[in-house]
């Protein structure tokens, strides 16, 4: 694979639990380790920790033990945020857009937040319009998202999440709400951009077929991680 060269993720020894109502062990101890230029994919049945494992390895949740590093960075409480902010951008199953605004102003709030100019002709703009091009919504930009179809809304959700430059997009059930040919045409904008642009990318998918696209898919069973037999 031309740009699979170095660790982008490597997780070790990660537990999670959760002790409210009742002390549940979600991970038990997870080793993984993750290369720029891939996608990888974790499936297991419903209430398996899927996404508990993804939101700890995209920093939006701490272990309750474990080590994880993400682009050569030991994450700790300092460099959470700066790492999360240069390095990660998320894809879920619920959209969070901003309903009230348009196509291109959500694709820009990453921009915003980072304090980097959103204005007509700035290269954040100009980002943002070539983004819209990539996911076929060129013709939606100043539409407000509130009346785009789910798919639109998704298309918008993967642009922002592009905005700035991620390393790596977790994806969590990406296309579960939407109809299967739609669905397909968003595991392509993704799995493309990968390949494209040597970027790196985690899902959380029921999706067989999507798994199965990916470079490597990992089964997530009581609390523990392992390639599929």
């Amino acid at each position: 694979m031309k740009y699979m060269y170095k660790t982008i993720l490597q997780a070790k020894k990660i537990y999670k639990s959760y002790r409210i109502p009742q002390q549940v062990n979600v991970l038990q101890g997870v080793d993984i380790t993750i290369l720029q230029g891939e996608a990888v994919a974790i499936t297991g049945r419903s209430g398996q920790g899927k996404s508990t494992l993804l939101h700890v390895l995209g920093t939006l949740d701490r272990p309750c033990q474990g080590t994880l590093e993400i682009a050569g960075q030991a994450v700790t409480r300092m460099s959470v945020s700066s790492i999360r902010n240069r390095h990660i951008a998320f894809v879920f199953q619920s959209f969070h857009l901003l309903d009230d605004y348009t196509a291109i102003e959500n694709i820009l709030m990453p921009a915003r937040i980072a304090r980097e100019s959103i204005s007509r002709g700035s290269p954040a703009y100009r980002r943002g319009l070539e983004l819209l091009d990539k996911v076929s919504l060129s013709d939606r930009a100043h539409q407000t998202t509130k009346l785009l179809s789910g798919g639109e809304k998704q298309r918008v959700a993967i642009a922002r999440a592009l905005c700035n430059h991620p390393d790596i997009i977790f994806a969590d059930e990406p296309s579960g709400n939407l109809d299967r040919l739609t669905s397909r045409s968003i595991h392509d904008l993704l799995l493309n951009y990968v390949k494209e642009e040597g970027k790196t990318l985690v899902v959380v998918t029921h999706d067989l077929e999507l798994a199965s696209r990916c470079d490597r898919r990992f089964s997530l069973e009581n609390g523990i991680l392992s390639l599929p037999e």
